[in-house]
């Protein structure tokens, strides 16, 4: 696993080593060094979002980490997390529809709930084909939130699911558009998740898409900005729309 981590993360800066050395003696062209330039910044995203994930499953392996349970409102939270992958949204002209209910409220770490989400939501745009499409909803069973997300991209086979959350394992395939991965992220996703007293299950089907289904403790009330929101009731939906480089956000 370590050997595969390193090599992810030695490539982007072999890279970068190499286009300083034809820009400092002039063999590319202003357009080239444009193109090269944003190859290379994706690259260095995805190495950094490696690292992170390196450095949690890390400490979590030596130390016994802080867990600090709170409400969380879910529909905020996945929010944020779809402005953070902005970039790679818009990259893809993907669709992610947001169909969570403010009524989504649970009982976890925040910062911990914010990492297992940015990586199965990261996993569903990598996986997703260009113009796909995202859904992201919810349901309330008993005392527990259900916390649903769907892609309609290449799928994955009942081989590749019993691989998913096994450590010391090269799990990792590379997406539609090629993305590279190590395969720590759900690995760490789903330790994260067993600490917040939840469960995570995967759906999937070939060429059809792959559904993460994650189980967590319900919250209570909670007040944001005025508003008193119970986890059984209210409404939201928020379409995130990516097109000709730019994202429109509605809510109703």
């Amino acid at each position: 696993l370590l050997s595969v981590i390193s090599h992810d993360l030695r490539t982007p800066i072999a890279n970068l080593r190499g286009t300083l050395n034809l820009v400092r003696d002039g063999q590319l062209s202003k357009e080239e060094v444009t193109v090269i330039c944003e190859a290379i910044d994706h690259r260095l995203k995805l190495s950094a979002d490696a690292l992170e994930n390196l450095l949690r499953w890390g400490k979590a392996q030596l130390v016994s980490q802080a867990f600090a349970p709170t409400n969380v409102l879910v529909a905020f939270l996945v929010d944020q997390v779809l402005e953070q992958l902005r970039v790679d949204i818009r990259r893809k002209n993907i669709m992610v529809i947001n169909d969570l209910s403010y009524a989504f409220t649970c009982w976890a770490d925040r910062d911990q709930l914010e990492v297992i989400l940015r990586n199965i939501i990261t996993n569903a745009v990598k996986f997703t084909r260009d113009g796909g499409t995202i859904e992201i909803n919810g349901r309330i069973e008993a005392n527990s939130v259900i916390l649903i997300v769907k892609d309609f991209g290449v799928g994955m086979s009942p081989e590749q699911i019993g691989k998913l959350f096994t450590p010391g394992r090269n799990n990792s395939t590379r997406g539609t558009n090629r993305e590279a991965g190590t395969g720590i992220g759900l690995i760490l996703t789903k330790e994260m998740i067993v600490a917040n007293k939840g469960d995570i299950r995967v759906e999937s089907e070939l060429e059809k898409g792959t559904t993460f289904l994650i189980t967590v403790p319900t919250g209570g009330v909670v007040q944001a900005e005025g508003l008193s929101v119970n986890c059984r009731e209210g409404a939201r939906v928020s379409l995130i729309e990516v097109s000709q480089g730019f994202i429109e956000v509605f809510n109703g």
